[in-house]
Formats: structure tokens, sequence, C-alpha cells
């Protein structure tokens, strides 16, 4: 058993990863699924069409970014 000095904290124990729940239209979701399989066939890895949403996600977050760093007036 471990000693009391030995254990983590209760903080140290929460998971910090966050869910997020999109519910997006049919025809969206087959284009989803649509590139996923594009990109699996072409990159020879598994892609779901979570990542695909992920990556979308992640290329607005850096152009908006890129855009406050360039010009923060627009």
């Amino acid at each position: 058993m471990a000693r009391q000095t030995h254990r983590k904290p209760e903080e140290a124990r929460e998971d910090i990863r966050r869910r997020l729940n999109i519910f997006v239209p049919p025809n969206m979701l087959a284009f989803l699924e649509l590139e996923a399989k594009r990109l699996s066939e072409e990159r020879k890895q598994c892609f779901r069409h979570s990542d695909v949403v992920r990556a979308l996600i992640t290329a607005y977050y850096e152009k908006r970014m890129a855009g406050l760093l360039i010009s923060p007036d627009d």
C-alpha cells in the first residue's frame, strides 16, 4: 500500500481533457465521413470524421491568431 506521501493529490487525478459534442446535419456528416475516408486512403492512416473536425477547428484558430499578430485592427 502506498504511503500517504506517495499518493497523488485529489486535483492531480482530475482529467483535464475537454469534451465537446457537436451535432451536424446529415449531409455535413456525410461530407466529413467522405473526407476522412479520402484522407485515410491518401495517407495510409486511419482518420475519423472527428479528426477532420478537429483539424478544421485548429486551422480556423491558427488563422485567427495569425491575423491578430499581423494586423490586430481586423
